[in-house]
């Protein structure tokens, strides 16, 4: 089961590929822009492996 936390990563996510900037995501979430931005990059490695994992199966 996701928790807060996850679910806030995910957000960030989803509004980074919908778009939005850094700061925009760090101002909408109340993050720092360095936090923010070192989640949207861990989070976008793990959709990408996940993609690839998908799509070798």
């Amino acid at each position: 089961m996701a928790n807060f936390h996850d679910n806030r990563g995910t957000a960030a996510t989803l509004l980074a590929e919908a778009g939005a900037t850094t700061p925009e995501i760090a101002e909408a979430l109340c993050w720092s822009v360095g936090k923010a931005q070192k989640v949207i990059d861990l989070y976008l490695a793990r959709r990408g492996v996940a993609a690839n994992a998908i799509a070798n199966a």
